[in-house]
């Protein structure tokens, strides 16, 4: 079992050398911090994984596409995105936090 408190997570994130930090990695599961900061945030434009993805916003505000849906995303919001299904954040209001897993 892991137990990581909240404000350990933000630490390791403001502690990183990137947007982002890893939180736990094992073979079927990824958990990480990602950090999009105000603006638009489409870099890399949609993409597709080959693992299911859970977003968690922490903080922050913003939109998210996923597929052919835009969602609006605040904090104790969560996304799912099934495998294979195009993703991306697109417009940060409010810088976000999210806690990303990525799961086989």
């Amino acid at each position: 079992m892991t137990h990581v408190p909240r404000a350990e997570l933000l630490q390791q994130l403001d502690g990183a050398d990137s947007d982002s930090a890893r939180v736990v990695d094992t073979e079927s599961m990824t958990v990480g911090l990602k950090r999009y900061r105000e603006g638009p945030a489409n870099e890399k434009g949609l993409r597709e994984h080959t693992d299911d993805e859970l977003y968690y916003i922490l903080d922050g505000s913003g939109t998210i596409a996923v597929g052919d849906a835009v969602h609006s995303v605040a904090p104790g919001d969560v996304l799912y995105v099934e495998k294979g299904t195009s993703h991306d954040v697109q417009e940060v209001d409010e810088a976000l936090t999210v806690l990303k897993v990525l799961a086989e």
